[in-house]
């Protein structure tokens, strides 16, 4: 009878075909989650602009304090800075959200992989910041853009805006 075993260079043929297609497929599903955790990001910008609204319409001013909405976010800490009260919440997954009021504008954002998020409320405008490296444009050009301008002001290299819809 004969032996019908695999031979050692048979076995390594195959796990270096399979090492070469993880290789190539691994970046891809990397970018996906990366642009699925974005988006769910910007959704949930979305969600504490609307439990502001609520909020405002309820008590006839806006609030920087998470506890204050009810979104079922943890409080994180409150201050103010330059005539800016700030809240910040801290997501499960460890992503932070800033809500900003000021005199000249009312905001949510985030970062994100160096990525500014910001929806502001007076105008319901939300605007994509970052620098111009190639990868972080990716980012911001991974939803659907209105355009793209430069940014004004900016400390310690040139950066891009772009308004997203």
């Amino acid at each position: 009878m004969k032996n019908r075993a695999f031979t050692l260079i048979e076995l390594l043929v195959v796990v270096l075909i399979i090492g070469i297609l993880a290789a190539i497929a691994l970046p891809g599903y990397q970018k996906a989650v990366g642009r699925s955790k974005f988006v769910q990001y910007i959704s949930w910008a979305r969600h504490i602009y609307q439990a502001e609204e609520e909020y405002r319409y309820a008590n006839g001013e806006w609030t920087y304090d998470f506890l204050n909405l009810t979104l079922g976010l943890p409080g994180g800490t409150t201050y103010r800075n330059n005539g800016e009260s700030i809240g910040v919440a801290t997501l499960p997954d460890g992503q932070q959200f800033t809500l900003t009021i000021s005199d000249s504008y009312k905001r949510v954002g985030f970062d994100y992989r160096g990525v500014g998020v910001f929806l502001y409320f007076e105008t319901r405008e939300m605007w994509c910041f970052f620098y111009t490296d190639l990868e972080k444009r990716k980012i911001c050009e991974s939803i659907r853009t209105e355009g793209t301008t430069s940014c004004m002001n900016v400390v310690g290299g040139s950066c891009l805006v772009q308004k997203l819809k």
